[in-house]
């Protein structure tokens, strides 16, 4: 697997280098849902730090549902 994430790193293919991740993450045991953050009417269209109001704290949800 490290030779296939080293190739999808060179290409520069963040989706093939995320789902090695996952299943490296997911053989491990761990179970991370994937979260989603803000919401598209508002502007938010990419997680980024500079739009926490208080400056402390983020909110994630993983229910999609609350990303339309």
């Amino acid at each position: 697997m490290d030779k296939e994430y080293a190739d999808a790193l060179k290409n520069k293919d963040v989706e093939k280098m995320q789902e090695l991740v996952d299943a490296t993450a997911k053989a491990m045991g761990y179970n991370s849902p994937k979260l989603y953050h803000g919401t598209k009417s508002f502007g938010f269209t990419a997680f980024d730090l500079s739009k926490m109001d208080d400056k402390r704290s983020i909110f994630l949800t993983s229910n999609i549902i609350n990303w339309t």
